[in-house]
């Protein structure tokens, strides 16, 4: 009972650095400096629908007039600033 307790720690230990080396083991010299970053603002216009309310005349079978609203949409580009990143 007792080699039995003491070989599944032996084994145990050598599973858990085998695991630790091939983990560690990736690691290169670019990994140790980020990347360098610079941010520059940028222009771009997005297509917008905006809902425009008309009332319109119209008439019923009696030909009396009354007033109808209409929703109808304009399209507009705006013009929207963003921060892009560019890596050096």
């Amino acid at each position: 009972m007792r080699t039995s307790n003491s070989v599944r720690k032996a084994c145990f230990a050598s599973i858990v650095g085998l695991g630790m080396a091939f983990s560690f083991g990736t690691a290169s010299a670019s990994d140790c400096h980020p990347p360098k970053y610079v941010y520059k603002t940028v222009t771009i216009y997005e297509t917008v629908r905006q809902p425009i309310v008309k009332s319109i005349v119209k008439y019923d079978h009696c030909h009396k007039a009354y007033l109808e609203k209409v929703v109808t949409y304009k399209v507009v580009q705006i013009a929207v600033e963003k921060r892009i990143r560019i890596a050096l």
